[in-house]
């Protein structure tokens, strides 16, 4: 029967099913709601063969009873013939889902016992405050003791360093342990304050977190006092022997350059300490939470479409799934824990100064860890309005007389930059401005838009780096709202847009012979077409078509060299010769020479061999010849070359290949008129460009001069 909004909040049956990612007929395929129908099972699931048929028979037959689903199913995997069985994802899913997912919730009314056997449903086995708290509140001691086995089991799978299959099940076992550290901590804190919590509430008030009304939080001193002695054996062996672990781990992935598994590693360790009360804070805890911090969101950046090849200056875009962690946990620990760690490092300037600095050599990956940091700087807040928390070295201490003076005019004053090195506790964001100014590239100071926007003397202008990398470098003009992105060129060349494949003039219909007069005479009488090859579109032009569209892939020449590049290279002989010979090789605008000896090019003897620059094809490396490449002209031949070295083949490669520009041709039916432009890139994008014009009076463009005029 459906119900309405207000019915479906207000009704005082349990609102949750036992249905859900613990669900054993989902497991299984097939119905399963007894421990019986197990036996009828065909194939059980193996989680990808790493439990055996007696095991999963086990696993599913737990799912079966709910209510004391948890201990048993920890029990079950924390032995260490199965531990390795939770590195598969779905059975850590499956884990997540036996231990956090409330089942059914008891109302306020009290609960009916069934009076039958079996009793007709479950309701009477639904719980006020979820299945893993109503666990702990009554028998805590199973539970945590197979959570205890599991992660001293886990320990000792260690090798050393990061390996795929023992750092999935660490690393799982990490977040398991801290995840349940929380659900303990609020049992015990809720007890703790539970006096006050009830004199709150019984004047109206209602606090948050241990201080809220929650039923069924009530537990025994005995339940509180097991649950202490399990959280701090726990918190053991993760501060004591995975933290360390994690820090190996870290150093290994920082020698092999890996920085997925350093931001993996970040953030674990930062989530460690999760669940430490402010109280027990310590200075391994501040620079495990903070470093994590700076490093996911300086040097790693959260995004939904991450690029495995963007990796510039150890930036790396990463999914949140990629940290094994959810987005959420890592920003509610940042949060919860922001203002306890500003507290902590205001409360004593010398352990400040050690932090900070432990901070800066993590966030800088100078060493793996804190070991071997320099000699501790001066840090303090940076003077000014909200700078608090925004802290940056200083050469010498201020007194406490100074200081307080700074703090008595703080809102009065603009924070200003100082230094090069920044922590920022308030965003989470570590600076490191290494950078000097500098004047603006000769190669923007010619953009277009820069010369529109700042005249000559833009030039002057100071500008610091935000990103170097191999496709683009971005500079940031200091004083001014406006950002200079210089892109290196497209190194593919010219690129015709699909649909035109149609070689012209061959390929032109009787109805598109009115394009060819037109476009023959521009070939004929200017040179911007010469040697191009141009295509038409795949479909013939309608009958009644007004203009015509034709691209041409051009050449392009540097005629301001005489000699391109020269050198030695390895020639394979021809179809009789099996042979590779040395000659010696020379690249013009033009065409490519060798000779038998680089005496012979410099005493201007006849070339050996020669083949025309325009007449090349394809230029590439040879896929099983390291050093080896090929040219290939359009008469079919091949030249099989072969260099001394790999950088040297790149290089021939690089200045052997055809440099071409697309034009796009436009041919006007009634008028006759052409205009040529030429498709250029700027920001990584395709523009047009205007360059000729048969009739430049019906374009909208200012033509400069063909040819220059004769002064006489």
């Amino acid at each position: 029967r459906r119900e309405g909004l207000f019915r479906m909040f207000m009704s005082s049956r349990p609102r949750s099913s036992v249905r859900g990612g613990t669900d054993p007929s989902a497991l299984c395929g097939t119905n399963v709601t007894e421990e019986e129908d197990v036996l009828h099972v065909p194939t059980l699931p193996d989680f990808g063969g790493r439990l055996g048929q007696a095991a999963s028979e086990r696993l599913v037959s737990f799912l079966t009873v709910p209510y004391v689903r948890i201990p048993l199913v920890l029990d079950l995997l924390s032995s260490p013939e199965h531990l390795q069985a939770v590195a598969h994802p779905p059975l850590q899913r499956l884990l997540d889902c036996v231990l956090f997912e409330p089942s059914l919730w008891q109302p306020a009314t009290e609960p009916v016992p069934p009076q039958t056997i079996p009793a007709p449903d479950r309701s009477h086995l639904s719980t006020s405050c979820g299945l893993l708290l109503n666990e702990l509140v009554h028998a805590p001691l199973p539970l945590l003791d197979a959570l205890v086995r599991m992660a001293a089991h886990a320990v000792e799978l260690d090798t050393g360093r990061w390996t795929n299959r023992a750092a999935a099940v660490i690393l799982y076992v990490v977040r398991l342990v801290v995840r349940v550290d929380a659900f303990v901590t609020l049992l015990i804190d809720f007890n703790k304050g539970r006096a006050f919590g009830n004199a709150a509430r019984a004047g109206g008030i209602n606090g948050t977190g241990a201080e809220a009304a929650v039923r069924g939080l009530e537990a025994t001193d005995e339940v509180v006092e097991v649950c202490r002695s399990r959280r701090d054996t726990l918190r053991k062996v993760m501060q004591l022997q995975v933290a360390p672990m994690l820090e190996r781990w870290r150093g290994f992935a920082l020698k092999t350059k890996d920085l997925h598994q350093v931001a993996v590693l970040h953030a674990h360790t930062a989530f460690l300490w999760d669940n430490v009360a402010e109280e027990d804070l310590s200075e391994e805890a501040v620079v495990a939470m903070l470093s994590g911090q700076l490093i996911l969101s300086s040097r790693f950046k959260q995004s939904a479409a991450s690029g495995k090849d963007s990796q510039a200056f150890g930036m790396e875009e990463m999914e949140e799934s990629e940290l094994l962690l959810a987005g959420w946990e890592l920003v509610a620990m940042q949060q919860a824990k922001r203002g306890m760690l500003l507290r902590w490092l205001e409360a004593d300037a010398a352990r400040r100064n050690e932090a900070l600095e432990k901070v800066v050599a993590v966030v800088a990956m100078a060493t793996s860890g804190p070991q071997g940091v320099s000699k501790a700087r001066h840090w303090r807040s940076i003077d000014g309005r909200h700078c608090v928390a925004r802290f940056v070295p200083c050469l010498s201490e201020r007194t406490q007389e100074e200081q307080q003076a700074a703090e008595r005019v703080r809102d009065l004053t603009r924070g200003q930059e100082v230094g090069e090195i920044e922590v920022n506790v308030q965003l989470g964001t570590f600076s490191l401005n290494r950078s000097r100014l500098q004047g603006v590239d000769e190669r923007m100071a010619e953009f277009g838009h820069f010369k529109q926007l700042f005249g000559d003397q833009g030039r002057l202008a100071q500008c610091a780096a935000v990103s170097i990398t191999t496709k683009r470098m971005w500079m940031r003009m200091v004083g001014r709202r406006h950002d200079l992105i210089l892109w290196k060129p497209d190194e593919l060349g010219a690129v015709v847009p699909p649909g035109f494949t149609r070689k012209y003039p061959d390929g032109l219909s009787a109805k598109e012979e009115w394009v060819r007069q037109p476009l023959e005479q521009v070939r004929k009488e200017h040179d911007i077409l010469l040697d191009a090859q141009m295509l038409l579109p795949q479909a013939v032009l309608d009958q009644d078509a007004a203009l015509a569209r034709v691209f041409a892939v051009r050449l392009v020449r540097d005629e301001s060299a005489t000699v391109l590049k020269e050198g030695p290279l390895l020639k394979l002989g021809g179809a009789l010769s099996n042979k590779w010979n040395s000659r010696w090789f020379v690249l013009t605008a033009t065409q490519m020479h060798y000779f038998e000896h680089q005496k012979d090019a410099a005493a201007g003897k006849q070339p050996r061999g020669a083949v025309k620059f325009a007449d090349i094809r394809e230029v590439g490396e040879v896929s099983d010849g390291p050093l080896e490449l090929y040219v290939i002209s359009h008469s079919g031949k091949t030249l099989h070359l072969r260099a001394s070295h790999r950088s040297e083949r790149d290089d021939w490669i690089k200045a052997l290949a055809p440099k071409t520009c697309l034009v796009e041709c436009v041919v006007l039916r009634d008028s006759g008129v052409v205009h040529l432009f030429e498709v250029f890139d700027e920001g990584r994008r395709k523009h047009r460009r205007l360059v000729f014009s048969s009739d430049p009076d019906v374009t909208l463009h200012e033509m400069p001069p063909l040819y220059e005029q004769d002064p006489a």
